[in-house]
């Protein structure tokens, strides 16, 4: 309570109305439009970005800690930051291993020899210096606070993950338009069906209505029940839980 933290996320969107009327995002790699910049040695998307007082990146701010009701008993005097922002893959290329093949190649290597490379450290530690900026301007309590930070990149996510983005498929008006038709709960595979974020949308709000919509599938709610019927899963699933409550039984005794 001290540091003023609470359990709900914060977005930082920067940008503005453009000549043409339109709202645009800024900052770095926010669109395909610096793809191809800063792919040489010494050159850094975050230069000069959120060195002031404004927000210049995308951001997302949330606190694991504070959504944990168990997190204050286990860890006393302790809380939990989650910072992400966006960036493309190519501009990490250069601090992979050319044995491995590109960045973008379907091999999980870890012997990229980054950690032994003296840029991506630095680009790392500039990452970090514009990470606490934006949270200590959202968040000034906790400045002089944080005891430790680590950074990941799109390198970090192949390793672990397998894929340079730690959000699933890419958000494109193809994959909305029948590009990724196939990505559907029911597969050609009898018995087989799928769910996970890369089904619905991109996070854990993603992930928990694909679980929904799998169930639905599997259990075979169609437009009549969603529609017509007005019926869904988790409230007839909790009608269920009320019917088979103890003080539910004993009043029908």
């Amino acid at each position: 309570e001290e540091l003023g933290l609470h359990s709900n996320n914060l977005w930082v969107l920067p940008g503005g109305v453009d000549a043409a009327g339109d709202f645009k995002f800024k900052g770095p790699g926010v669109d395909e439009t610096d793809k191809s910049m800063y792919l040489k040695e010494g050159e850094n998307p975050w230069s000069g970005v959120n060195d002031g007082d404004k927000d210049e990146m995308l951001l997302f701010l949330g606190f694991p800690s504070e959504k944990d009701p168990s997190f204050k008993t286990r860890f006393p005097g302790k809380s939990t930051c989650c910072i992400i922002s966006s960036a493309h893959p190519e501009w990490f290329e250069r601090f992979y291993d050319e044995a491995a093949g590109p960045i973008a190649a379907k091999a999980r290597v870890n012997q990229s020899g980054k950690r032994k490379n003296e840029e991506y450290g630095e680009m790392k530690k500039a990452l970090e210096t514009k990470f606490l900026s934006a949270m200590y301007r959202h968040y000034p309590k906790l400045e002089g606070k944080v005891d430790y930070v680590s950074i990941g990149s799109p390198l970090t996510n192949k390793y672990y993950l397998g894929r340079n983005d730690s959000y699933g498929l890419e958000h494109t008006p193809a994959r909305y338009s029948g590009a990724l038709d196939m990505m559907r709960p029911k597969t050609d595979i009898d018995g087989l069906w799928i769910t996970g974020h890369d089904v619905g949308s991109v996070g854990i709000v993603g992930a928990l209505n694909s679980g929904i919509m799998t169930a639905m599938a599997i259990t075979k709610y169609g437009i009549w029940d969603l529609v017509v019927a007005k019926r869904n899963i988790i409230e007839d699933l909790m009608e269920m839980d009320k019917a088979d409550s103890p003080d539910r039984k004993s009043k029908t005794i």
